[in-house]
């Protein structure tokens, strides 16, 4: 008798772990993909960690990606690394047609502006549940060699959110890329980034997606933000980038990733940019008097879309 009272509950728990397991490895905790180390060309070196993963945030950005009709020929792109609008990442990287992708050039804010320089990169891969992205490591030996402004920092690049964030979205939408990391300081200069990007559009080969990895503005409520993303909004889509350079965190975290990828962009013959969605933390979340974060999202045809 006492067997049988203690076999319901050990029953119970048994299936419990097995639809929790199941649970985990249906929203992407498979790790069969992804090692404690990176091996390259036969080359063992350590790989930096998923602290940003969230399983659910990226099931709705997989969702919103299939309601985007077709795909574009598109040079870059702006996306939000809040995951809260993760949906709004999977519906702009759905856009871009992932054919001839080598590489992704991800921009990004040092938010906590760690590290001595203004621009700073890494030369580890990422591990993610959805697979492994390795650097391109070639791209990133010529940044250090020809650009002098760019220093390597991994323990800022392993805990910021705004590049760990997106990786598990380029390794889904990107699987045969590689990555160039650039994670940006307020400290930067206007001479610095405009070199930057010059020496960027000389190394592209026309297989590079740049990706600017931005929110925009903070801790205003819904109604002011919106105010503030109608300016930020003129400001992109007229290019007007020396005046993007100017604005603080009230319209965007990371001004120096927008006029990075817009002065790309005008090396390159890109297009002017196309707003894809704007949203606001606020609505989102049913909150609109509190403090918000917005979001806008771009795509920026390349020269050769019909777009």
């Amino acid at each position: 008798m006492r067997f049988n009272r203690l076999r319901l509950p050990i029953t119970s728990l048994f299936l419990g772990l097995c639809i929790v397991f199941g649970w985990a490895y249906y929203y992407g905790f498979d790790q069969g993909n992804v090692s404690k180390t990176a091996a390259v060309s036969g080359i063992i070196r350590e790989a930096h960690h998923p602290l940003f993963w969230d399983a659910l945030a990226f099931r709705r950005a997989l969702v919103a990606a299939e309601k985007v009709p077709e795909r574009e020929d598109v040079m870059g792109v702006i996306v939000p690394h809040h995951l809260l609008a993760s949906h709004m990442i999977g519906e702009t990287l759905a856009h871009v047609d992932p054919q001839g992708i080598e590489r992704v050039v991800l921009l990004g804010p040092n938010h906590y502006e760690g590290g001595e320089d203004s621009v700073l990169t890494s030369l580890r891969d990422w591990e993610t549940p959805r697979g492994l992205v390795e650097v391109e490591i070639d791209w990133i030996e010529t940044l250090l060699d020809r650009f002098g402004d760019i220093k390597i920092d991994e323990e800022v690049a392993r805990t910021e959110h705004s590049m760990g964030g997106l990786m598990p979205y380029i390794a889904h939408f990107f699987p045969d890329s590689k990555i160039v990391p650039i994670i940006l300081s307020m400290r930067g200069k206007e001479e610095e980034l405009k070199g930057l990007a010059m020496l960027l559009a000389e190394m592209d080969d026309g297989h590079t997606l740049y990706v600017a990895s931005v929110d925009f503005s903070h801790y205003l409520t819904k109604e002011i933000a919106d105010e503030r993303d109608k300016a930020t909004k003129i400001l992109i889509e007229n290019e007007r980038r020396a005046d993007i350079m100017d604005l603080n965190s009230e319209y965007m975290d990371s001004p120096a990733s927008i006029y990075l990828l817009l002065t790309i962009s005008k090396f390159l013959g890109g297009k002017p940019p196309v707003l894809v969605r704007q949203d606001n933390s606020g609505r989102i979340m049913g909150d609109p008097y509190g403090e918000t974060t917005s979001y806008l999202t771009y795509i920026i045809p390349s020269i050769e879309s019909n777009y």
